[in-house]
């Protein structure tokens, strides 16, 4: 069993290192991290994980493909990935 889940946990890691290398040049892109084993959703699941964006002020990220969505759809394509569930930040959703 504990073979299985080590497994497990290293193609993981190398589906979301390939992932990460995708985003991480991007110019939009300030920082990148990623959790690999467990979700805020579903708890502790080896094949489980979550990367972390975080994007360049808004005013720094003048070229549409820079928007978040776009990030995102580009990295989805080029992945090959199934399935991407991006939770965005907005703008007027920081304004008080």
């Amino acid at each position: 069993v504990d073979d299985y889940i080590n497994g497990m946990h290293e193609r993981t890691e190398k589906v979301m290192g390939r992932l990460e290398s995708l985003v991480q040049d991007h110019p939009a892109v300030k920082h990148v991290f990623t959790r690999v084993g467990s979700s805020p959703r579903y708890g502790t699941d080896e094949s489980k994980a979550n990367l972390f964006i975080a994007l360049r002020h808004w005013d720094e990220r003048l070229e549409p493909e820079w928007s978040a969505s776009a990030l995102v759809a580009n990295a989805k394509d080029r992945s090959h990935l199934g399935t991407v569930r991006p939770i965005p930040v907005r703008r007027q959703d920081l304004r008080s």
